[in-house]
């Protein structure tokens, strides 16, 4: 009898219970998939020569299975609550703690596990579409099978056995530290009175307001404050601390708005006197205010773990479009090489295809003097003297011809542009005066520094910065000259051009130049020559230098789009894996708080009111329910990849506003399906 009571009690919350078992069921299918890629072991041998595909996927699950456990401890507990009458009737029936305990452990272990063989039977399926999307988004040139992998059953069934003792603990604490009499209070409705805006309340409500302006105010102009900040105090801990407090302000802010500021707002639209609402939307308003004195914390919880995925979301996706551009900066053609060694290259190049394009260009290696800014310490503009590769502007503007993405350039004499290597990383953090100085005491306006786009830096002796000049002061200058082609090819197969180039042109350190570091008068000089110096007592206070004799476009760039392949694979998954537990959480939310009003809209109907009215309280409650949630995670969410545009410049920023309009996506398909189920609770 009692178990037939049991199941007639979990046959009255089924449709809280199907939401639960399609949210599990689809965290366990990408769970199992990601394990079984993990596994096949033609996938990852295939790609592991780029990059440890199983450490990334390893750490895909491990975010998956948290965000999983989280959800099951909060549906679970939600569940408990709703079930307090019942638990409390089975205590006064003289059912005893521990076989209430085993009843409740019974149905939690047969819905999750049914969950468990569905997610499994279906990860199975559709691991072979998730192998497809994971070697589409790789570039990768294999063929996606269908794999059943026990281990990867295995693991994820050990999973489930971890998480379901877990589960069983938060029931076993829930029964045995709450007395009956305790189990008997309800808690669904509330006073009137604490429906009344008090003036703490209200304070608090506008507390909340400024402490999202001050957040986004600081998010906005982050590195204008750090520089400011820190020439008035010389206090370099606010590079930590400032983001910490935006933080802290957005997070604060976050849990007062939806508990003082929301509930204000909803009053001052309910004031009869200001006659901004009447009818089934005063109600609507009434509810949903009641409502959030319930569940301020868990909505504000919710905003707050959408806000974080979209932004690490939009951050990694900015984040692999940086390194594509890094990338191809670095390799600007399809070959780098050596010019004495160009024509070899060109000879194994024509034996798997053609020579498209290629210009020979002259660095001339020569100290230079010049005044650099730093953040961390913007009093100070200290001269630096170290070494770079000059090019004349004729030069520049025939490589420019090969890469037309390098800026357009047009000098005078005593006029030169800075191309630097780690201009994108310490972008906002390192700035050059416009003056630099040659060994020679000659002074070279600079007009403004860019980017690097002459290539890979170890064909330049690891000098990170590329001087052009006029022609004119190109001639006048002394240094040590070498010289790189820059080539682009035309081939159907680049695996078997790059395996040919390596057996027969093979990458190596070579050219060896040696320098001395001098100090003369307070001044700083170098003397270059070539090769090594030959043994004798000063050789040793020569440094030597070398440079690669060959670079590979395809072989970086197939190891920037698998790893940036990957990495977007799994964002994606564990981001839709997030919003799919946070709009399932509210909808299981909105559906047992429909069912605990149930008889108040039939009150409504017997008052007089209509269908049509009633149908309008429903879509308005929910409304606003789930609107303030979804709009302020897309608000914290792009203010916290507006930060990050302050330091690192990208394009790609553009995958997290698709990323945002996808959650507003999703919390809307989840409004829509919350008010047609709702709906049908109350006229059925």
């Amino acid at each position: 009898m009692l178990y037939k009571i049991g199941w007639r009690s979990f046959l009255q919350q089924f449709r809280n219970y199907v939401v639960y078992f399609v949210c599990m069921m689809t965290a366990i299918m990408i769970f199992y998939s990601f394990s079984a890629m993990m596994n096949d072991r033609l996938l990852t041998q295939r790609v592991q020569q780029d990059t440890p595909i199983d450490g990334i996927l390893g750490f895909g699950s491990t975010i998956v299975a948290i965000v999983v456990l989280f959800f099951m401890l909060s549906a679970n507990h939600f569940f408990l609550n709703q079930r307090q009458k019942e638990i409390s009737v089975y205590q006064l029936l003289g059912l005893r703690r521990a076989k209430l305990c085993w009843l409740l452990l019974r149905e939690t272990f047969l819905l999750n596990l049914f969950s468990l063989f569905v997610g499994i039977f279906m990860g199975i399926i559709f691991s072979k579409f998730f192998s497809m999307i994971l070697i589409r988004v790789m570039g990768l040139s294999i063929t996606s099978h269908f794999f059943n992998s026990p281990r990867s059953i295995l693991t994820t069934v050990w999973v489930f056995l971890l998480a379901m003792v877990i589960l069983s603990g938060q029931v076993v604490l829930f029964v045995w530290q709450n007395p009956l009499n305790d189990l008997m209070k309800t808690n669904l409705t509330l006073p009137v009175y604490k429906l009344k805006p008090h003036p703490f309340r209200s304070a608090m409500g506008i507390v909340g307001l400024l402490l999202l302006g001050v957040g986004y105010y600081l998010a906005l102009t982050l590195r204008s404050t750090l520089e400011r900040y820190i020439t008035y105090t010389e206090d370099y801990t606010a590079i930590l601390w400032i983001p910490l407090l935006i933080f802290v302000c957005c997070v604060t802010a976050t849990y007062l708005f939806f508990d003082c500021t929301l509930p204000m707002l909803l009053h001052l639209l309910t004031n009869s006197r200001k006659r901004v609402c009447k009818g089934t939307r005063l109600i609507a308003f009434n509810n949903v205010r009641a409502y959030l004195q319930r569940t301020w914390r868990s909505f504000s919880l919710l905003t707050i773990i959408t806000a974080i995925a979209i932004s690490l979301i939009g951050g990694t996706m900015g984040v692999i479009s940086l390194n594509y551009q890094a990338s191809n900066r670095e390799y600007p053609t399809d070959f780098q090489v050596a010019a004495d060694r160009a024509a070899e290259l060109a000879r194994i190049v024509h034996d798997h295809g053609q020579v498209t394009e290629e210009q020979k260009v002259t660095f001339r290696v020569l100290p230079v003097a010049i005044n650099a800014k730093y953040l961390v310490n913007p009093t100070s503009t200290g001269k630096e003297t170290f070494l770079v590769n000059v090019l004349s502007l004729s030069d520049y503007q025939a490589f420019r011809r090969l890469v037309p993405d390098a800026p357009e350039v047009s000098l005078s004499e005593g006029r030169g542009v800075f191309f630097d290597a780690d201009y994108n990383i310490a972008y906002g953090l390192r700035t050059f005066q416009n003056s630099i100085t040659l060994q020679n005491g000659k002074k070279i306006l600079l007009e403004k520094s860019y980017p690097d786009y002459f290539g890979d830096i170890s064909l330049r002796y690891s000098l990170p910065n590329v001087l052009v000049v006029n022609d004119a002061d190109f001639q006048k200058m002394s240094g040590m000259d070498y010289q790189l082609s820059y080539l682009n090819v035309n081939t159907a197969d680049h695996e078997s051009l790059s395996k040919a180039i390596d057996d027969q042109l093979p990458i190596e350190w070579a050219y060896p130049f040696s320098y001395k570091r001098l100090q003369e008068h307070g001044k700083v000089k170098y003397l270059l020559q070539s090769g090594i110096p030959e043994k004798n007592p000063t050789a040793k206070d020569y440094l030597s230098g070398y440079r690669l004799n060959l670079a590979n476009r395809y072989l970086s760039m197939r190891a920037v789009r698998r790893q940036g392949g990957i990495i977007l694979f799994v964002s994606l998954f564990v981001g839709v894996i997030v919003l799919i537990t946070t709009s399932s959480s509210l909808i299981v939310r909105q559906f047992s708080n429909t069912e605990r009003e149930k008889r108040n809209y039939r009150l409504l109907s017997k008052l007089g009111y209509s269908k049509k009215e009633i149908r309008s309280i429903v879509y308005w409650q929910n409304f606003w329910v789930f609107l303030p949630g979804t709009v302020l995670a897309i608000l914290h969410a792009g203010f916290a990849i507006n930060t990050l545009t302050q330091f690192v410049v990208s394009p790609g920023y553009w995958v997290a506003h698709l990323f945002a309009g996808i959650a507003a996506a999703v919390f809307l398909i989840a409004y829509l399906i919350t008010v047609k189920l709702c709906l049908r609770i109350i006229e059925e």
